[in-house]
């Protein structure tokens, strides 16, 4: 049955066809300024939301078109993606059945053309870089290519028409090759584009590029479509937060899926009530990564959806029959990443799912597209309840929803409104055929611009000719009119060439400063070894792991997060259009798969410890602690659950047990003898404590650690005796094993007076980044000989040194007190 036309689609097509048969009649009128005439006035561009029929308001202006015109015209038809060729394909038959759909892949013979054909493509197919565009731009011994076609119809007198369907993202990656074969395979007579949004700057630039240089338009408001019953009377997005101390718990895509689903299933259910014969489809939109599709189709069947009622298109595992999805009832969820976001006709999709991270205008624009039209058999119902008057987009990533407001935004921003270009332009015939172009709003003038290069008696006045009052602007006009009387002279060529000048570089050779060795001090009395702590063996660490998992204290605290299975989630639920926000708590399961992953750093404390063999250990533990208290023993799932939720409740559990074991397996060793001599640069400032009485040169490249240094050697009072650089990695260096089985360097080791420590040796580490994991665990680790290294920092606005120390309440380090020498003795 073919569809009757709404008012402001009638008035749509009507203003179309005026401006189609306007511009055929001045090409045929002024014949030689046809690319002029056609960049002028050729060019319609319809803006209407989605929903509102864009495709058929162009197919039965192209029908309509069909032998009214002086001259015939072929039409080629630009869908965005090839999913959805055959669906335009499909909505041109059964919108205006007169016309003629071709395929442009294996109907390229010229002689076999009708007026009104509709050659549909897209432009990846016919101007982009791939086997298929070569072959249909490539003349075979029985099939011409599409620029021949495209040529013989011209040169037969015919016109050429471009539609643009989708145009606020018909030019995409291939907007380049696009351009060129609109430009010189094309070059259209006729060019209607029709786009959802106010606001495209791909089309823009792409305008410009080609030279449309203005464009009759006809916008239709999204709130006429919505009187016509073609638009839903909103889109509601829902978002979802939680609880910051759950938030990483929850996989917020099944959170979304589960969600949907509730949604669509109450969609169904309203359907039903209301006496309509209709299975509604829930669109699933996944991310562009591998498993994607997988996981949401695994999920969906865990909830309840028959795997025959799924459906999968990506361009990895496209649907052959895509384009009936929208009518096969026996399918219930379309899973897709991208193929379907743009374009895809389904008026029986309510709901939407997204789990993309995009959050551009763009991307609302699809996703709002998807789930604002309105099914056939609602749109003869003179009452329809709420619920089904709304589409729902269910998002994932809460961030995407401004993507979303901003795209309803420019929907909403649609007006209604027909404004023509044609009037303005006028053909007057002059002579021997010759025509000129008159512009209302420029005046006499081409409407194109003169070359960038004009000869010289163009672009330069003499004096006499400038007290003429003849200027610039009037040479160029006097250039059109030799130009539109072939009186123009050829073009001086530009052979003025210059060379820029050589750029020398002189390369000074730097001299580096000469390297001499410096002795030990002589006169100071100092161990020659120090103690260095070493890793326990390999069987010691298998002990380690035993060690552990028996100091850890599964209290109170643990046994209750084996019922923990549930957190409260934050619903926000926006009508996009209005921006009216609902809220609402729901709760919602932890994703043990979500909890698994974040947990895996929590066991990543010691690299030494085989982190699987640890929580087999932590589980046997537990389930010591769970039979002790008389509990009924839970399966192993939710028993590695809780080993893997508690070690994220209490972060210091596992490296505080393995501290407290280390101490025990950590083994002291003398390390080799400090040098007799330290290499240097010559000239390095002299120390009055350093053992090599000079303050070594990678100190100097620290500013902090250099005022240290001169602040040990300023001692005056006996308390510092003598200091070295803790050189990392020697073999004479002394090393701290933290926690995490990695070995610590302080940056200083110096003797203190009355120091209770070995040798009255203490250490200091000099640190400007106080938060970070690294340092929070150095100031944590003591020496087993001489005790915890002071960490300091220092305070620029107070020129002061300032303690840094580790507060156990909030896991983190924080700045203490204002350092003095004396407290190196502790």
């Amino acid at each position: 049955m073919t569809l009757s036309l709404k008012p402001f689609q009638k008035s749509a097509v009507d203003t179309i066809v005026s401006v189609i048969q306007d511009t055929a009649i001045k090409i045929v009128k002024a014949p030689r300024q046809r690319e002029a005439i056609a960049k002028a006035q050729g060019s319609v561009l319809l803006q209407a939301p989605t929903g509102s029929g864009k495709t058929l308001m162009l197919s039965r202006s192209l029908e309509a078109i069909t032998g009214t015109l002086p001259m015939k015209i072929v039409w080629f038809w630009f869908a965005p993606f090839s999913g959805l060729v055959t669906q335009t394909e499909d909505a041109i038959k059964a919108h205006a059945t007169t016309l003629r759909v071709r395929d442009p892949k294996s109907e390229r013979d010229p002689q076999l053309c009708e007026d009104g054909d509709v050659f549909v493509a897209t432009w990846a197919s016919v101007a982009a870089r791939n086997k298929d565009a070569r072959k249909t731009r490539t003349d075979s011994e029985d099939t011409p290519s599409i620029d021949t076609l495209v040529s013989a119809l011209k040169a037969d007198g015919w016109m050429i028409g471009a539609v643009i369907d989708e145009a606020h993202v018909n030019f995409g990656a291939s907007a380049q090759q696009a351009m060129d074969f609109y430009i010189n395979a094309l070059a259209p007579d006729i060019t209607l584009m029709a786009t959802a949004t106010p606001k495209d700057k791909q089309l823009e630039d792409f305008r410009e590029l080609v030279g449309i240089e203005r464009v009759n338009l006809i916008a239709v408001s999204r709130e006429e479509v919505v009187r016509a019953k073609l638009n839903k009377q909103g889109v509601k997005a829902v978002y979802f937060k939680a609880d910051q101390k759950d938030a990483a718990l929850i996989d917020f895509d099944e959170v979304a899926l589960q969600s949907g689903l509730q949604r669509h299933n109450l969609i169904k259910q309203e359907l039903a009530s209301a006496g309509i014969n209709l299975t509604p489809l829930m669109l699933v939109q996944v991310e562009s990564k591998e498993g994607s599709v997988d996981r949401a189709k695994e999920y969906l069947m865990q909830l309840g959806v028959p795997e025959e009622a799924i459906a999968v298109h990506t361009a990895d595992e496209p649907d052959p029959y895509l384009h009936t999805i929208a009518y096969d009832e026996t399918k219930e969820v379309l899973i897709f990443k991208l193929a379907v976001a743009t374009g895809f006709d389904a008026p029986r999709a309510w709901t939407l799912v997204s789990m993309r991270r995009a959050r551009g205008v763009e991307f609302g624009l699809q996703i709002i597209g998807r789930i604002m039209r309105v099914h056939s058999s609602l749109q003869k119902l003179t009452k329809v309840s709420e619920r089904l008057n709304y589409g729902y987009v269910f998002l994932s990533n809460p961030d995407v929803q401004t993507g979303l407001t901003a795209a309803a935004d420019d929907i909403k921003a649609l007006v209604n409104e027909i404004s023509t270009v044609t009037d303005g332009v006028n053909i007057i015939e002059i002579r021997d055929g010759k025509a000129a172009i008159i512009n209302s709003e420029g005046g006499f003038a081409e409407l194109f611009d003169p070359p960038k290069k004009l000869p010289a008696q163009y672009t330069s006045l003499d004096e006499e000719t400038q007290e003429s009052g003849v200027s610039i602007p009037l040479l160029q006009a006097q250039w059109q009119l030799d130009h539109l009387f072939d009186n123009v002279p050829g073009f001086a060529e530009d052979g003025a060439t210059f060379s820029p000048a050589e750029t020398l570089t002189t390369h000074v050779p730097v001299k580096k400063p000469a390297w001499v060795s410096y002795d030990l001090h002589s006169d100071i009395k100092f161990p020659r070894r120090s103690d260095r702590e070493v890793m326990p063996t390999a069987a010691e660490i298998t002990n380690l792991i035993e060690c552990i998992a028996g100091r850890i204290q599964y209290d109170d605290r643990v046994i209750n997060l084996l019922m923990k299975n549930k957190s409260k989630v934050e619903v926000t639920e926006e009508e996009l259009f209005e921006h009216i926000k609902e809220f609402r708590s729901e709760t919602f399961t932890l994703s043990d798969a979500r909890i698994r992953q974040v947990s895996q750093l929590s066991f990543r404390f010691n690299d030494h410890l085989d982190e699987r063999a640890l929580k087999l250990a932590l589980v046997e533990r537990l389930k010591t602690e769970v039979e002790k208290r008389g509990i009924d023993m839970p399966d192993e799932r939710i028993l590695r659950r809780t080993v893997d939720l508690a070690a994220l409740a209490y972060p210091d559990m596992l490296p505080d047990a393995c501290k407290l074991c280390m101490s025990q397996g950590v083994k002291v060793i003398q390390a080799e003898e400090i040098p007799a001599k330290y290499y240097g640069p010559s000239e390095l400032p002299k120390s009055a404590k350093n053992l090599y009485s000079v303050i070594p040169h990678d100190i100097l490249t620290n500013t902090w650690e250099t005022r240290f240094a001169e602040m040990l050697d300023a001692d005056s009072t006996g308390t510092i005796m003598w200091w070295l650089r803790n050189v990392p990695r020697q073999p004479w260096s002394v090393s701290i094993v933290r926690p995490s089985g990695k070995y610590y360097y302080p940056d200083f080791i110096v003797a203190v007076m009355g120091a209770k420590s070995k040798d009255q040796i203490k250490l200091a580490e000099i640190k400007g980044m106080i938060g970070e994991a690294d340092s929070e665990e150095k100031a944590r680790t003591d020496h087993l000989s001489y005790g915890s290294a002071l960490m300091l920092h220092w305070d620029t606005k107070t020129e002061q040194w300032i303690k840094v120390e580790y507060r156990e309440d909030i896991r983190r380090n924080v700045l203490g007190e204002i350092f003095k020498l004396d407290d190196l003795r502790w």
